[in-house]
This record gives structure tokens, sequence and C-alpha cells, in this order.
């Protein structure tokens, strides 16, 4: 393939992926909307802990449908080998996610969320059952997810920004359904979540259909020697994952922590307006995983480093004015989407520093996975993780968010650094 075919690919596919986030954060600041106008600050709290706490069952996928497969299937041609792998893969994470759920049953519902949250509007056992509905939500969803590592590496990114926008508007479905019943906070969550792991099923079905792969069990040895072949990435892939959840995804519970369950709704808020950057960047740089892994097998050297200078610059474009914005802006477009008043001028501030150092890592992190650096990205994460733990023990007690945030920035710049170096060692 061409570095021009390359390059039209790849804009195609992020194009197609932006254009599905446009649509999905659409639908998710709807539903944000929908709890913050609608139900207490102590509800709008727990639904923000919620959300966190999707991201964190999203790592139960042990590395296998977040990537592991990726690579090994862009060196692969055979279509047959394929839907072995495939399929091997399916099937695994299916007997996983099987133990993973029956695990979460007794686990779940034993946890004092009530007690630990500061939680005063519904009792530990309803909570208890929220929480355990994102677990099975999440577990029962993972599986089918499989198909977009297909996609991405059979660089059909377009695929996975259609089908993604098929899932945006089951949930743009289920809010109309929750808005023209009157539903209660705890219908609202069901609601959400039931259309939340039916999503994926699509896309899963067409993938078998297009690449005319019949749904059909595969021998144990078959599944053995997909697990050699992926199980050592995969593994790097969970740790980083592990490692990504404590540097990104615990801010709200603790918050809710620190203060209570009302501030950690209000805090989510701003939250979500730095996420929201991430979640325009994120589908635009997920196609350069799979083009520079195809262009290393066709020695297209010079296209690479071009690729990557020209992302780096967009990513500190984007965060630098981005952030600037929201940063300065946040009490208004806060109050304008939520209705709900607030000011956190010193926080917004961290957030910043935070969401721009993040979004150069998550760019270099696709680089480095295009090269099959797995091990090497997971000992920076886990560093990185460590780091904020050693800074959280020489500093001591931590009671202020703003701090808090500004250890986990702390702790990615050795990462960010340490990324920068290996890229321009091995591209």
């Amino acid at each position: 393939m061409t570095t021009h075919i390359r390059t039209k690919k790849r804009i195609l596919g992020s194009v197609s992926l932006f254009g599905s986030k446009v649509v999905s954060f659409l639908m998710q600041l709807g539903f944000t909307a929908y709890f913050a106008r609608s139900f207490s600050l102590d509800h709008f709290g727990i639904w923000a802990l919620l959300s966190s706490f999707v991201f964190i069952c999203t790592t139960l996928d042990l590395g296998f449908l977040g990537s592991g497969l990726r690579n090994p299937f862009t060196n692969e041609t055979d279509n047959e080998e394929k839907r072995k792998q495939f399929f091997s893969v399916f099937y695994i994470s299916c007997i996983a996610y099987l133990l993973f759920l029956i695990i979460a049953t007794f686990a779940v519902p034993q946890f004092p969320w009530k007690e630990s949250f500061h939680i005063e509007s519904l009792s530990n056992q309803q909570v208890s059952s929220l929480f355990l509905l994102v677990a099975v939500s999440v577990l029962i969803r993972l599986p089918f997810t499989l198909s977009s590592s297909v996609f991405f590496a059979d660089e059909q990114t377009h695929l996975k920004g259609i089908f993604d926008m098929v899932e945006s508007a089951i949930i743009g479905v289920s809010l109309l359904l929750c808005i023209a019943m009157q539903c209660s906070f705890m219908q609202s969550v069901t609601i959400y979540f039931t259309a939340f792991a039916i999503g994926p099923i699509f896309s899963f079905a067409f993938l078998l259909r297009d690449r005319n792969w019949k749904l059909g069990w595969v021998s144990f040895t078959t599944m053995k020697a997909t697990l050699r072949v992926i199980g050592k990435d995969s593994f790097y892939l969970f740790v980083i994952n592990m490692a990504a959840v404590c540097l990104f995804a615990l801010f709200p519970f603790l918050v809710a922590s620190m203060s209570t369950i009302r501030q950690a709704g209000e805090f989510s808020l701003l939250l979500k307006l730095y996420t929201l950057l991430l979640g325009i960047h994120y589908p635009l740089i997920l196609p350069l995983w799979p083009s520079i892994a195809h262009a290393r097998k066709e020695n297209q050297t010079k296209w690479i480093r071009k690729e990557v200078i020209r992302t780096m610059l967009f990513t500190g474009l984007l965060f630098g004015l981005g952030g600037g914005i929201v940063t300065i802006f946040h009490r208004e477009l806060i109050f304008l989407w939520s209705g709900v008043q607030v000011s956190f001028f010193p926080i917004a501030f961290t957030l910043y520093l935070w969401v721009f150092i993040l979004g150069l890592v998550n760019t270099l992190t696709q680089v480095l996975f295009a090269y099959s650096q797995f091990l090497t990205q997971a000992v920076y994460y886990s560093f990185a993780a460590l780091n904020i733990l050693f800074l959280k023990i020489l500093i001591g007690n931590i009671n202020e968010i703003k701090v808090v945030i500004l250890l986990a920035t702390l702790g990615i710049i050795p990462l960010f650094i340490f990324q920068m170096q290996k890229t321009k060692k091995i591209s």
C-alpha cells in the first residue's frame, strides 16, 4: 500500500471515529444533564461513581480485547487462521468473564459503599445492586467488542466508527425512554446500562457475516496455541490498564471518600469537560497504531516520522487551546450544561496540566504499541503509578483534590519523558 493511500485510510478512519465520538459524547452529555437536572446532587454523585466504575471494570478484558489481538492480526493473512484466533480469544474471554461475574456477585454486595463514600440517599443494598449491575453490563458487553480489534488491525477503522454511532443511537433511545416514562433514579440507571450492554452485539454480528465466519467452537488446543501467541503482550496490556486506572479513573471515588458524594458529583461535571477533550482526541489517534504497524512492514520510515510529528503537534494544539478555554469558562459551561453552579478554578487549572500531558502520553502510547513495545509500556505505566504512591507517602495525608490531581500530573511526567526517548530511538 502506498503512503498516499495509507494516509487517506488513516484520515477516513480518524474522521469516522471522530464523528462517532461526537455523537457518543452528545448522548453522554445528554444523560449527564438528565441525571443532574432530574435528581438530587447525591444521586448525581452516585452516577459519577458508576461512570468511573465502568472504566475500572473494562480493565477486566485482560488485555485481549483492549488490543492484544491487533498486531497478530496485522501479520496474519489467512482468513481461516484469523477466524481461529478470533474465536479462541472470544471463548477464552467468555470463560474468564463468567468467573469474574461469579466473584462480583459475591464480592460487590459485601463492600461498604454507603459508608466509604458518604452516601445518604440510598441504602447500601441499593448502591451495591447498582455497582453489580455495572459489572454485569460490562462483562456481558466485553466479548462482543472483540470485533473492534479486528477492524483496527485490518485498517477498517471507519467500520468501528459506524457501529459506535449505532451504539450511540441505542443510548439515545434509552435516554428518550427514561424521559418519556419519568423513570426513577434506579430505573434510569438500569435502562442505561442495559442499552450499554447490548450495543456491540451489532458490530460483532456484522463482522461474522462480512468475513463469512460461522459461530462455532474451537478446540482447546487451538485456544492454547492462540494464548501462546498473544498471552504475553495481553498481560502487559492488562498491567498498563491497571496502572491507568490508578492514574486516571479514581478521582471521583477519592473526592467522595475525602468529602461528600455531592461534591463528587460536582467535581465529576468539571472532570467531564476535560475528558471531553480526551474523547475528541482519542479517536483521531487510534488509527495511528494499525497505520504505523502496516507501514513498518513496508519500511515506510519517513512516513511514520512525519505522522508522529504531525500528530504530536495537533495534540499540543488541541489540549493547549481547548484546555485553556475549559479552564477559563468552566463555570459558565457547567451551568449551561447541567444547571449546577460551581467554581473550581484551582482544581480546573491542575486538571488542565493533567489533561495536556495525558493527551501527549496517549499519542505516544499508540506509536509504541505499533512497535509492539508492550513490556516497555507496562514498565513505564507501572512506574508512573508507583511514582504517585511515593509522592503521596512523601507528602503524607492528602485531603485536597487539587493536590491529588497535581500528584497524578507529576506522576505521568516521567512516563511522557520515557515515551519520548523510546519513540526517538525506535522510529
